[in-house]
């Protein structure tokens, strides 16, 4: 099979997806989901099972565009919705890393691009203070997901906060095909990073192009330096420019 078959045939896969999600949902398919599935599809090949795990999940919009794909794509499969489902606790103190004075950091270091700081200068001026991580900013989601979730026994919710992941998570399986992290700030991508990377050899990022969580990528980058065996992948895209990355463990 040709590659542009292969790219063809998904396009027409997502495009159904997407229609199921306005249709049935009101869930605009974003392009994070997208990134989240090509990967899947490029991962299927001849698995007839496969393991997601997202944490924070917020409403599902990019986890319910994932389960449609895996009931195309595998005869059995579970989906493992982790997040806390309240926000952020009204107490949460920033770390020093999620500080938009990290993105001058990360600007200085040569670590990320001009536009990159500029779009997120604009973008970090135009949130009031800690706007982004207060529950009003989130608003009341879980009963939202809930009802989105309903009736679908491949997927299995898991209400905890990252912290507690390795403590109180202990029903989950050994193995993940796949993690995305959606989890915004510097702690809870260093403590999701640590509980699934014996769990799993492929994460994908929301944040590690975040124009508002310089702390994501921070993590990313300390993860990845300290755990040689694993290597960025990536996708670039146009109007509005953008970057999607995930991480992959050399299995040799």
């Amino acid at each position: 099979m040709t590659a542009q078959k292969t790219e063809q045939q998904f396009s027409a896969m997502w495009n159904e997806i997407s229609e199921t999600c306005l249709t049935q949902y009101g869930i605009e398919v974003g392009r994070n989901a997208q990134f989240v599935a090509e990967t899947i599809y490029g991962m299927a090949g001849e698995r007839d099972s496969f393991t997601y795990a997202e944490c924070g999940v917020y409403k599902g919009t990019t986890f319910i565009p994932v389960y449609y794909l895996c009931k195309e794509l595998f005869p059995w499969f579970t989906m493992y919705a982790l997040d806390s489902f309240s926000g952020f606790p009204e107490e949460t103190v920033l770390n020093n890393n999620d500080e938009f004075q990290s993105f001058e950091s990360l600007y200085g270091e040569g670590r990320i691009s001009k536009d990159h700081f500029e779009s997120a200068r604009e973008r970090c001026s135009r949130l009031k203070k800690k706007e982004h991580i207060q529950q009003d900013y989130f608003g009341l989601y879980a009963e939202e997901f809930f009802r989105r979730a309903e009736g679908k026994k491949e997927i299995v919710v898991s209400k905890y906060s990252f912290g507690d992941l390795e403590t109180k998570f202990t029903s989950g399986p050994d193995r993940y095909d796949l993690v995305f992290l959606d989890c915004d700030l510097y702690l809870s991508y260093v403590q999701c990073l640590e509980f699934f990377k014996n769990r799993t050899d492929v994460f994908v990022f929301d944040e590690y192009y975040s124009l508002k969580y310089p702390g994501a990528r921070i993590a990313c980058d300390d993860f990845v330096a300290a755990n040689g065996e694993w290597t960025f992948f990536n996708k670039k895209e146009e109007a509005p420019y953008f970057e999607r990355w995930g991480i992959r463990k050399d299995i040799r």
